[in-house]
């Protein structure tokens, strides 16, 4: 399993059927959108030091924030996945064209 709200977990529902995922989505600083589902980062889940307010933060720092280092299901020849916070529009462009829905 991968981590919801990454670019890894998207293609990963879809590469097993699904046609649709439901995505979490954050306005940030620079009134960007961020997919993750917290409004407040914990040091607990992503690899961070202290807590992060979104709303607060740019969407380039955001988007150096890795989180759910888990094994990769697709990929077996690879022990883990580190999965990073994607903007909106970097997670549209990864799928443009797909016939895939997002919620």
């Amino acid at each position: 399993m991968l981590p919801e709200n990454s670019i890894e977990g998207v293609k990963a529902a879809f590469a097993y059927g699904a046609f649709a995922v439901e995505i979490d989505v954050r306005l940030t600083k620079d009134l960007d959108f961020a997919v993750v589902h917290d409004e407040k980062l914990q040091s607990s889940y992503y690899q961070i030091g202290h807590p992060i307010e979104v709303a607060k933060t740019g969407i380039n720092e955001l988007k150096n924030i890795s989180f759910g280092q888990a094994p990769l299901l697709l990929f077996p020849d690879q022990k883990k996945v580190v999965t990073h916070i994607p903007s909106l529009s970097d997670l549209i462009a990864k799928f443009n064209g797909a016939q895939h829905r997002f919620n």
